[in-house]
């Protein structure tokens, strides 16, 4: 084979290995989701959660594929460490913006409608 054909079958390849660690990925994160399914009370008290669990599952699991496939150089994907940027108190904002918003939908929870004709602002 001539240099252009084993280049043209090396992208192919590396072009169906991306679909597939793609599929593998969305297939860890629906997993994920099909067990909180057994958690019906969770899941009707707090709808966002499983969102929030499909979405961090998939972030997981891909930088760890991105740390396998890297050999922990994560550099290689374009993740770089803040040089001037002090990441404490950023961090340590968002956290505290976090908790209060959790705090606030814990405290003041939001009703849940059966209908839209039940919601008040649909009369």
């Amino acid at each position: 084979m001539n240099l252009f054909n084993k280049r043209v079958i090396s992208i192919m390849a590396r072009i169906i290995i991306s679909i597939l660690l793609g599929m593998f990925v969305l297939i860890m994160a629906s997993f994920m989701i099909m067990s909180l399914q057994n958690l019906p009370d969770l899941m009707k008290s707090k709808p966002w959660i499983g969102g929030f669990i499909n979405h961090t599952t998939m972030l997981v699991i891909s930088i760890i594929i991105m740390l396998l496939l890297s050999k922990s150089k994560i550099s290689t994907y374009g993740f770089k460490s803040a040089r001037n940027i002090q990441l404490k108190p950023i961090i340590l904002l968002s956290l505290s913006i976090g908790i209060i918003g959790a705090l606030i939908q814990s405290f003041f929870p939001i009703k849940q409608f059966d209908s839209i004709e039940n919601f008040p602002l649909s009369k």
